[in-house]
């Protein structure tokens, strides 16, 4: 256990900067869209605008949550430039309890970003009264599974690295790997219709709003935090000549 909370702790020092960043800017985002909400009340008159209106809050508040939780915490970087990638070979963990703690730390952050969700929910909820929480928290898992999914392909290339010159070259690869990631799957998604889904918006909404869209969510959930816990730990096995 002592193990594990100490490559935790690591993982927590070298990471502290992303994701406080990612979470100031979180906080002041929420707080940004609370104002208007606070302010208003329930002055208004038009019950379908302002449902749509705090549905569309809703969804960026899950697309810049699971942006944070989802993205790259360049964890890859730092090992690179401390050198601790190198060093980390004599030491008494193993590869899988790297990759575990890793996993930890990452499941960690998702949790920290979907309570503030949830809280930002409750909170306009207080005052509107008319945001889907359920909703809300299937996009933002459903967001932070694709995010995750683009983490999994740039940190599969990215750990191909071995010093601080290979950074550079297999980070523009992974750049590009990760952008091609994304048209392939707006592509698909396009010619699967869902374009034409998404311009049903209400439909989408309810549909995104039931028990059954949170067991497919969850399921891609675990997919991907499977496949972003095997990249990692095949990465810490490799050894470098």
């Amino acid at each position: 256990m002592k193990l594990y909370k100490s490559l935790i702790y690591r993982e927590l020092k070298l990471t502290r900067r992303h994701y406080l960043l990612m979470l100031i800017l979180f906080l002041l985002m929420l707080i940004c869209m609370l104002i208007p909400v606070i302010l208003s009340g329930d002055e208004g008159t038009d019950t379908a605008a302002d449902s749509s209106g705090v549905n569309m809050l809703g969804v960026m508040v899950a697309m810049v949550g699971g942006a944070g939780a989802g993205l790259d915490n360049e964890l890859g970087k730092a090992d690179i430039n401390s050198g601790w990638r190198r060093y980390r070979i004599v030491l008494p963990p193993t590869a899988l309890q790297c990759a575990a703690a890793d996993m930890l730390v990452k499941l960690m952050y998702v949790l920290v970003f979907g309570v503030l969700t949830v809280a930002f929910c409750v909170l306009v909820n207080v005052f509107s009264g008319s945001m889907d929480v359920l909703a809300v928290m299937n996009q933002f898992l459903m967001l932070t599974t694709a995010f995750s999914l683009f983490s999994v392909v740039y940190n599969g290339i990215l750990m191909l690295a071995k010093d601080e010159k290979d950074i550079k070259k297999y980070g523009t690869i992974a750049s590009i790997a990760v952008v091609v990631l994304y048209i392939l799957i707006s592509r698909t998604l396009a010619s699967s219709g869902m374009g034409r889904l998404i311009e049903k918006a209400k439909k989408l909404l309810e549909i995104m709003g039931t028990a059954s869209f949170t067991v497919f969510t969850l399921a891609l959930f675990v997919c991907v935090c499977t496949a972003y816990f095997i990249v990692l730990w095949r990465a810490y096995e490799r050894r470098e000549p």
